[in-house]
This record gives C-alpha cells, sequence and structure tokens, in this order.
C-alpha cells in the first residue's frame, strides 16, 4: 500500500512538525545541546485555559541570546501539507497510508482538509491516517470540520493525538467537526483526544456517517462544550466502543470553563436519524469502557435492533442519564457499575420505547446520603425488563426505585410484577 509522508510536503507547501517537548522561556534560553528541530514553548498557565504556546527556531551563534531564535508560531501551519499528502494518494486511486511525522503538525485557525475520495471513480479501498505514537495535529481556531474525509471502502485513524485549541473563551470556541468520516467502514484507534473544544452548537469530536463504525483503545481528556457529543455517529448498521476513556467533560461559561454536568451533553451519541424503525440487524456494543465526570449522558443510543453495554462503568455522569436506550428492540446491559452525582432527577439506567431489556450483575452506587436518584427508568412502550442479579450500593441511603411510566411487566431475580411499579427496597 502507498506511503504519503506529510514531512515529504513540508518544503513546497509550508508547515513542519515541531518537538513534543514544551518549555518555558528560562529552560529554552538554557539548553545545553544544540535544537535540531523546533522548540515549542509555553506561555502562561492556567485551569481554565490552555496555555499559549510559541515555536522557536535556533539559529546558530548562542543558545542563551534571544535574537539568536526566530519566532516561527506563525509560519508552523501544516493545513496545505496535509491537503497535499491527501492530493498525493487521491491521484493513486487504490487509497494508501498518510503518515504523520513524530510531533506536532499544527493547523492554524480557518484551516481545513476535506476530501471526497471517491469523487473521480469509484471508491478508494483503504484510506489511512497513521501517527507514530507520538505524532501530534493541533487544531488551532474555529472552523465548520477541520479534518473530513468520505467516499472511502475503509477509513482507518491510528496511533495520533489530537490537541485542541482553548486559548480563547467565546461560545463558537470550536469546529463544527475535529474528525468528520463517512465510508463504509470507518476505524479510529490508540488515539488521544486532548482539550477539544465544543462549545459551539452543533459541534462535535467525531463525527461518523458511516456504515460500520469503530472506537477502540482511544481516550478523550479535558474536553469542554455546552450541547453537543464528543462523538456522534448517524445512520449506520453498527457502532462499536471498545476500550475507550472518557474523562473530565467541562462546561463552557459566559467567561470561563469549569468541570461538571449541563444539559445536553453526551460522550457517545448513536442515532439511526428520521427513522422511527430500526435498521433490520443494525448493532450497538460498548465494552470494557469507562465515563468519569461531566456529560449528561454517557451512552445514548436510538433506533436500533439490538444495544449492548458490558464491562464498563460510569462514574458521576452528571446530572441526566448512565446509559439511555430508546426505540430499541434488545438491551442488554451486564457486569457493569453505573455510578451517580447528588443532583436530583439523575437516572442509572434509561429505556424508553424498547421491547425488551435484559441487566444482569449490575452494581448501583451513589453518594452517602443521596436518596432523590432512580436506578431505573422506564417509560414509553417499554413492554418487558429482566433484572438479575443486580446491587445498590449504600442501601440504606439510596432506595431500588423503579420509575416506571410504561406499564411493562419487570422481572426482578425471577419474581414478576406488571404495571405501575414506582419502587422496590
Amino acid at each position: 500500500m502507498a506511503e504519503y509522508k506529510v514531512e515529504d510536503y513540508f518544503a513546497t507547501a509550508g508547515g513542519f512538525a515541531i518537538n513534543l517537548a514544551v518549555v518555558d522561556q528560562t529552560a529554552r534560553l538554557a539548553l545545553t545541546g544544540i535544537p535540531t528541530n523546533f522548540v515549542v514553548e509555553e506561555v502562561g498557565t492556567g485551569n481554565t485555559t490552555s496555555p499559549t504556546m510559541k515555536v522557536w527556531k535556533y539559529n546558530g551563534g548562542g543558545i542563551s541570546n534571544n535574537a539568536n531564535w526566530t519566532d516561527v508560531t506563525a509560519s508552523a501551519d501544516c493545513t496545505a501539507a496535509i491537503q497535499a499528502a491527501v492530493n498525493a494518494l487521491k491521484l493513486n486511486g487504490k487509497g494508501g497510508t498518510i503518515l504523520f511525522p513524530s510531533g506536532i503538525c499544527r493547523m492554524a485557525a480557518g484551516g481545513k482538509v476535506s476530501e471526497d475520495l471517491g469523487a473521480s471513480g469509484s471508491q478508494q479501498g483503504m484510506f489511512i491516517l497513521k501517527g507514530t505514537g507520538d505524532s501530534a495535529i493541533r487544531f488551532l481556531g474555529t472552523n465548520d470540520v477541520r479534518l473530513q474525509f468520505f467516499n472511502s471502502q475503509t477509513i482507518i485513524c491510528e496511533k495520533l493525538v489530537f490537541l485542541g485549541d482553548l486559548t480563547s473563551l467565546t461560545s463558537t470556541e470550536a469546529s463544527i467537526a475535529h474528525l468528520s468520516f463517512g465510508g463504509d467502514i470507518s476505524i479510529v484507534k490508540e488515539c488521544l483526544f486532548y482539550g477539544l473544544g465544543l462549545a459551539h452548537g452543533t459541534a462535535k469530536g467525531i463525527l461518523w456517517m458511516s456504515n460500520q463504525c469503530v472506537l477502540e483503545k482511544c481516550q478523550f481528556r479535558g474536553t469542554w462544550g455546552n450541547l453537543d457529543p464528543v462523538v456522534y455517529a448517524t445512520a449506520i448498521d453498527s457502532f462499536v466502543a471498545r476500550d475507550v476513556r472518557c474523562i473530565d467533560y467541562g462546561v463552557y461559561g459566559t467567561t470561563s470553563y469549569a468541570k461538571g454536568g449541563s444539559t445536553g451533553l453526551n460522550w457517545i451519541k448513536v442515532v439511526n436519524t428520521g427513522s422511527t424503525n430500526q435498521i433490520p440487524g443494525s448493532k450497538f456494543l460498548c465494552e470494557d469502557c469507562t465515563f468519569d465526570e461531566g456529560a449528561d449522558v454517557a451512552v445514548s443510543v436510538t433506533d436500533f435492533e439490538w444495544a449492548v453495554v458490558r464491562a464498563s462503568n460510569v462514574n458521576i455522569p452528571g446530572r441526566a442519564h448512565g446509559p439511555e436506550f430508546i426505540r430499541v428492540h434488545n438491551v442488554e446491559v451486564d457486569n457493569s457499575n453505573f455510578g451517580y452525582t447528588s443532583f436530583s432527577g439523575i437516572v442509572g439506567l434509561y429505556v424508553e420505547d424498547v421491547d425488551t431489556a435484559r441487566f444482569r450483575n449490575i452494581r448501583f452506587f451513589s453518594p452517602a446520603g443521596e436518596t432523590s436518584a432512580d436506578t431505573l427508568s422506564i417509560q414509553g412502550t417499554t413492554r418487558k425488563v429482566i433484572i438479575d442479579n443486580c446491587s445498590r450500593g449504600l442501601a440504606t441511603r439510596l432506595p431500588w426505585i423503579l420509575q416506571n411510566d410504561a406499564d411493562a411487566e419487570i422481572i426482578v431475580d425471577g419474581v414478576r410484577t406488571k404495571g405501575g411499579l414506582t419502587q422496590i427496597g
């Protein structure tokens, strides 16, 4: 498979990869070795915004003299080089790999790469965005979509770090989508997403419009937003999230960002849009995942035939629900833990218009003194809920509450009941 190195296009298209090492000015002027690449200098600190970063090139003549350094921050944009590599791959017509070098490739404000990989003929075979494990792309400013690729049989993004831009606090501090993939099969694996700004009303971290989507061995940390999901997939046959860690979803305010939930925030939201009937055979799987702090809903699944969550943990999900399932034929959740915040009205599990839901080996827990949370909310036309070997931590403080507005048949450890049930325990 052909490989196209982004760095090969730096000379003609501009840009360069900068060292991942970050120093302050004092450390930069006291370096003992001669810098062979570029040095990143951190300017300012704070826990509500990312520090401003400058990129410096050493020109020789004495490291300790600041006059011998050139500030190349503004000229470090790699957008054109990434686009040039993609253009070369597309001309090949057979797919290939875009290789990112070690270091940070910067995409300036307004910079984006959007490519219809199948526009010149039949779909490309396989399109891969690949890093070395310490390769990073830093998105600066705002734009509609930063990296968008579609009409390829298979799209893979692996071993890359994506860095957001939180240096200013505005309601449009976001891209509409940092990554957007459309094709037959789309896979994102072994990637880290840090500091993504999602304050724009329609912002997404990853926007998927593919038949089959896989998110594997990825981490999302330090995300900030006020409305939309971090990962959003629509009109798909299958979605798999495996070994995913989502940590620290903060809320945009008028002058600052703060950790905590707010209405509408989702870590992962999967919807078969525009359909009140599930796509036959459509499946959702969330396995060995952790959702920790901030978002309203850890996982939201709508209009699927099957939805399975297993071996996953939701710790302090926010003000609304852990996993929620809406218009799903069959739901299975097992061997998982679901925690609560101290907010009133939150729900450990939420089902609405579900045919059959099975919950096995689940532990629900809440902070000491919390009595207002619902362990399970059953809504709409849900028909049957089966609960086996589920427990609730701090049982003397948190009743086992079933909010049953669906008149569903409920079987708890083999004991059957139906209609009007509001509380067990």
